[in-house]
């Protein structure tokens, strides 16, 4: 009904749209959002929420639809040729021409770390395209978004929602800029921050000596961050496109925010693999934030199994430098040591120019082609990608912990026909431990 009345974003398919409606109908039910068309609205519908209660009087508009169930696995990619060619150069050069489609010819930057590829892709897969590569991270723009130490909710996205685990208490305190200071009394600073010392934590970090600790770490991240953009030129103009491997596009996200509070208001538009229902709040935030794979987590049962295990993407187009601590005096990126043996950074290295070197010319992959040989990759790899890909290690600075590598299975060696189903926790690739498994080889 909605669509018919024009009022759906142009491109935004129906399986979109179902998934964000459920998306938004969940959150609404845990008491986060008040009404779910305050935040479909205008996102993706454009007109406001009293817009659209107008019209259900007329039209009934249904609720909140259920999650979609999973759609059948894609076709069966064809016969795959020699890694990374067969896998890697036709993802990059559909994304690249897709992107060059949604955003024109450029400058376009790629979010390091994982971005810097896709950009090195877009750049070579078109005439007069132009990419660069911007250094950001999650955590910093979170940090740099925050309105101040009385920020909660921005808090509790740096703190919880942002990671895979969540952090150290004194790791939290690091990052805030009170490292000094110890912690809440009663609460061990060497422990995992628990839900329960949330309130805790946040009433502290807000108190005394440490609020403007706080405020003064804020101020630094934010003043590096934006040193770094203008060194690189991304304000220059009209917008800032931007790449990445994307899900809930929280980079984005922060630095929209961040970039209002300066009162710079170039919009931020984002190109990315993957987005989950979380991107519409990059939306909500002035900006577009659009998946080339998979687009706000439709389809939902390809999306589900790229989550899973994102770490095999990420580590592919992921280069070998270490995590991003910071920005110097004159916006230069500061990294950290790199993480990863030097014959793995090699390694990847070379895979990432030979994918770059074979970008098919004149000829687009199209999604739906990317994504059955994404899908091909993640569930049924041959002998030489698991034994190839699945001895990485993957190194995530978002998650607690030394790096871990993508076949390795933790805790044992369960029955290869038990993988397909297992947690995270216990490994990373199933497809590639299960026939690595079967083979002897771990």
């Amino acid at each position: 009904m909605l669509a018919a009345r024009g009022l759906l974003v142009e491109d935004l398919s129906p399986g979109a749209f179902a998934v964000l409606r459920a998306y938004a109908g969940r959150l609404a039910a845990e008491g986060l959002l008040a009404d779910p068309w305050d935040l479909l609205c205008p996102a993706v519908v454009r007109t406001t929420p009293d817009e659209v209660r107008r019209l259900a009087a007329t039209v009934p508009v249904p609720p909140p639809a259920p999650a979609p169930e999973p759609e059948p696995d894609p076709a069966p990619a064809p016969s795959p040729g020699p890694f990374p060619t067969a896998v890697l150069a036709p993802l990059l050069a559909g994304h690249a021409r897709w992107a060059r489609r949604l955003l024109g010819a450029g400058p376009v930057y790629g979010l390091m770390r994982d971005g810097g590829l896709l950009a090195d892709a877009f750049a070579a897969a078109t005439p007069g395209a132009v990419g660069r590569r911007l250094w950001l991270s999650r955590r910093l723009c979170l940090v740099a978004a925050l309105a101040g130490p009385d920020d909660r909710e921005g808090l509790v996205n740096l703190l919880v929602r942002a990671r895979g685990h969540p952090p150290r208490l004194a790791e939290a305190a690091a990052e805030l800029g009170v490292a000094d200071e110890g912690g809440p009394p009663g609460l061990d600073p060497d422990a995992p921050l628990a839900s329960a010392d949330l309130p805790a934590l946040l009433d502290w970090l807000a108190a005394g000596r440490r609020r403007a600790a706080v405020a003064e770490r804020i101020a630094a991240v934010r003043a590096g961050i934006l040193r770094h953009l203008r060194a690189e030129g991304a304000l220059d103009g009209p917008a800032l496109s931007l790449l990445d491997v994307g899900y809930a596009a929280t980079v984005q996200t922060a630095l929209a925010r961040l970039l209002a509070a300066e009162g710079i208001g170039i919009p931020l538009r984002g190109a990315y693999l993957v987005t989950t229902p979380g991107a519409v709040w990059a939306h909500r935030a002035g900006g577009s934030a659009r998946g080339f794979l998979a687009d706000f987590g439709a389809p939902a049962g390809f999306a589900a199994t790229v989550l899973r295990c994102r770490e095999v993407i990420e580590a592919l187009l992921a280069p070998g430098d270490g995590p991003l601590v910071g920005h110097g005096p004159d916006g230069e990126p500061l990294t950290a040591p790199p993480v990863l043996p030097a014959d793995q950074r090699a390694a990847v290295a070379q895979v990432q120019r030979a994918a770059v070197a074979a970008l098919p010319p004149g000829t687009e992959p199209t999604a739906a082609a990317a994504r059955a040989l994404v899908h091909r990759l993640l569930t049924a790899p041959t002998a030489d990608e698991a034994a190839r890909i699945g001895g990485w290690l993957y190194d995530d600075p978002a998650t607690i912990g030394p790096p871990r590598r993508l076949a390795a299975i933790v805790g044992g060696s369960p029955d290869p026909a038990a993988l397909r189903d297992a947690p995270r926790d216990l490994v990373l690739w199933p497809a590639a431990a299960a026939l690595l498994l079967r083979s002897g080889r771990i």
